[in-house]
């Protein structure tokens, strides 16, 4: 083998590797984060929407069923999740922002992606199951 077919074929390889310790140790938490640095997030509109929201209610005023949902224990915890998971979501963006195309595979090696990726899906998760609660009520 030449050296850049040597080259080619061991990045190759290292590309295979890393994907498949990406697949098979936190597909969903990597690939989490890489869609919020993307701009592919479908979470980060619904949040801002009940930040912008409880923000209104709280220095503006608004309807006495908002002051009822806003002062409930839901409003009170789903504003404080939504400013916790809006606040990650910059961080992470920040952090991994220069994040693009292969440097992935490189971010792909250290375990701190998958962990940021597992506490912004955790946080989602408590967020998306507050705001089933307040939009049933």
């Amino acid at each position: 083998m030449s050296e850049i077919d040597y080259a080619t074929f061991s990045l190759t390889v290292l590309q295979f590797l890393v994907m498949v310790g990406v697949f098979t140790t936190g597909y969903d938490t990597f690939f989490k984060v890489k869609d919020l640095v993307d701009d592919n997030d479908t979470t980060e509109d619904s949040v801002h929407r009940w930040i912008k929201w409880l923000g209104k209610v709280e220095w503006k005023g608004g309807s006495s069923s908002d002051y009822n949902i806003y002062h409930s224990a839901q409003g009170k915890m789903l504003k404080k999740c939504a400013l916790e998971l809006g606040r990650r979501m910059q961080e992470i963006r920040e952090k991994y922002g220069k994040c693009r195309g292969s440097d992935w595979l490189v971010v792909g090696l250290k375990l701190r992606v998958f962990w940021d990726g597992w506490k912004l899906r955790e946080l989602e998760k408590r967020f998306k199951e507050l705001e089933n609660i307040i939009e049933g009520m």
